[in-house]
């Protein structure tokens, strides 16, 4: 059966996988504009650190245990704060996970691919 199905859909002229879209390359040439949009953005990470929520089965959850993720080079400003989640909150996601592999499977491959 198995086979059948993926040689069916394999050959299925129907499928279009969607066109994959890149950002055009940008230069950071000192005094542009963008190299100054992307300093006043580090600026402003550096006075406020991103708030990271664990996110499981589309809820956001805040937990009281936070950790902080530097900036690469400079490891004195932190850049996000972030929910660590313990072992209950893991197995929450491990249940929610499993609950959505079902659908999941029985989603067409063509849909699967083009996500």
């Amino acid at each position: 059966w198995y086979q059948r199905r993926v040689r069916g859909t394999l050959s299925n002229p129907a499928v279009q996988i969607p066109a994959v879209d890149n950002e055009p390359f940008s230069n950071f040439l000192p005094g542009s504009k963008l190299l100054d949009d992307v300093m006043q953005e580090v600026e402003q990470l550096r006075k406020e650190p991103m708030d990271i929520p664990i996110v499981i089965g589309g809820k956001e959850i805040r937990t009281d245990n936070v950790k902080f993720q530097k900036i690469p080079h400079d490891h004195n400003v932190d850049l996000a704060k972030f929910s660590y989640a313990d072992k209950s909150l893991i197995s929450d996601a491990i249940e929610s996970c499993l609950a959505a592999r079902s659908k999941w499977e029985l989603t067409p491959w063509e849909h699967r691919a083009a996500v």
